[in-house]
């Protein structure tokens, strides 16, 4: 999973000819956690031609695209399961007979195959959506699905999810600075706007099946200023 991002971070650090490529990879960065994912149109043939090549030794075959998967999300699974932090989160916020990492590993399982398909099996024409919309529909599909069998883990159900969410981001932010500090910063600020992005995508996902959004932000006023709270 980690070489894959790389070749995405790599990827958009160059999709800006005559920028500096720190200064792109942020304007980029940012664009696309504003919502704004125009900038995976320009770097859509180099991921798939590392996916095509190095990942899948040019078998695209739709058996080879789902042990791929399994490969990406199994690593992930390792991942959360011999973290420490993982597990004091997951047994400090999860109900005893909840399964969370499972949960999101078949979630993730499922998305890695449909969005491998689409960097290397989609081809532009005048009647199909664009690249970058067909792709952050199936993130907001995947969000959604996802969160929507998270929630019912966690001790506090939905009202979990904002904290449980931050924790994790919590855990990522100190992964990346630790591994790649050439990254840090961007980590620092980047991973609080994604983890927003992932609430939004949630809501939006909510919105189309004419469920009651969960993460609606409400403004309110504390002794250090402005602060936002989410309402459910």
């Amino acid at each position: 999973m980690a070489s894959l991002l790389q070749v995405i971070i790599a990827s958009l650090r160059q999709s800006m000819p005559g920028m500096d490529p720190n200064a792109a990879l942020m304007q980029q960065a940012m664009r696309v956690l504003a919502g704004d994912w125009l900038p995976f149109n320009d770097i859509r043939e180099p991921v798939r031609d590392h996916l095509v090549i190095d990942m899948l030794q040019r078998d695209t075959s739709a058996s080879a695209l789902a042990a791929l998967s399994q490969r990406l999300a199994s690593e992930v699974r390792e991942f959360l399961i011999a973290d420490t932090r993982a597990n004091i989160i997951i047994g400090d916020t999860c109900n005893a007979d909840s399964d969370p990492i499972g949960i999101t590993v078949a979630s993730l399982t499922t998305h890695l195959h449909r969005t491998i398909d689409l960097w290397i099996h989609f081809h532009p024409t005048p009647s199909a959506a664009a690249f970058s919309d067909q792709l952050k529909a199936l993130e907001i599909e995947f969000v959604g699905s996802w969160l929507e069998t998270l929630h019912p883990c966690l001790n506090e159900g939905a009202r979990g999810l904002d904290p449980f969410l931050r924790q994790f981001n919590g855990i990522a932010t100190q992964e990346i600075t630790s591994r790649y500090p050439e990254h840090a910063m961007m980590a620092m600020f980047g991973l609080p706007l994604l983890t927003n992005l992932i609430f939004q995508f949630h809501d939006e996902y909510r919105r189309g099946r004419g469920l009651p959004v969960l993460h609606v932000p409400v403004a309110s006023h504390s002794h250090h200023g402005n602060a936002h709270h989410r309402a459910y």
